[in-house]
């Protein structure tokens, strides 16, 4: 019963990860939503940018504490170590739910094209940053990445085996393409405002720190293989490895 129960709650935390993630869509573009990220402010600048500040910073602390190894060991003697990412995925959802709707639009645009041509090639790159994203999770196997693997591994009474290191599809031209789409999506925008840029700028940040934290439980993890592939592909920059050899070579020459 218990096993059942797991994988439910497994369902559970990977149909919320799917549906605030399709609500991101909405919220960052501007799509559809009586509140989006750009929509007309509810209350006075200074109030809605204290409150976008707290907002952001529970969500990167939220973030931090939860990937970290010693929260990990600590929580999975309470929910068992099969659903520990299911809950972290659940509580992540949930508090991204609730930063789009707490969000306090702020006002003041500084570019607004999307009554011209260069809406529609910015929409482009918007969902070209989408698709980056949900391609780089799929292939890196996405049921691992949301709980699912991990309770599906418990229900069947198996033992839980880690994804092996590879480099499949845009894996081989950068370390970290899920949030390189990330990073295009906060950026990609026909509407720039004040709300919007605290945001973009704010997760942006918390991306290039969360990343080192990352390559370093990556590192230890996987090994001498994860150095050696972390020197051969660039960290968020397409050719940036090349342009760096190319570079070093122009100079000894």
């Amino acid at each position: 019963m218990d096993r059942c129960l797991l994988v439910i709650y497994g369902l559970l935390a990977y149909g919320a990860g799917g549906l605030v993630s399709l609500y991101s869509v909405a919220f960052f573009g501007n799509l559809g939503l009586a509140h989006s990220l750009d929509s007309p402010p509810r209350c006075g600048p200074l109030f809605a940018i204290s409150i976008n500040t707290a907002w952001l910073v529970l969500f990167a602390a939220q973030h931090s504490f939860m990937a970290r190894a010693t929260f990990k060991n600590w929580l999975a003697r309470y929910v068992t170590r099969p659903a520990e990412r299911s809950t972290y995925v659940l509580v992540s959802s949930l508090l991204m739910l609730a930063l789009f709707l707490g969000w306090q639009p702020v006002g003041f645009e500084f570019w607004d094209v999307r009554e011209t041509w260069l809406a529609l090639l910015i929409y482009g790159i918007y969902f070209l940053g989408w698709l980056v994203m949900v391609w780089s999770i799929w292939l890196m196997n996405h049921s691992e990445m949301l709980g699912m693997r991990q309770v599906w591994f418990y229900f069947l009474k198996r033992p839980y085996t880690p994804i092996p290191l590879t480099e499949p599809g845009p894996y081989k031209v950068v370390r970290h393409p899920m949030y390189l789409g990330w990073l295009i999506v906060f950026w990609a925008t026909p509407i720039m405002s004040t709300g919007h840029l605290i945001l973009s700028v704010g997760l942006s940040v918390y991306i290039l720190v969360a990343i080192r934290w990352e390559e370093r439980d990556l590192a230890a993890a996987y090994g001498v293989p994860y150095h050696v592939y972390r020197k051969k592909v660039p960290m968020l920059i397409p050719l940036a490895a090349a342009w760096g050899k190319q570079r070093d070579q122009q100079v000894d020459s």
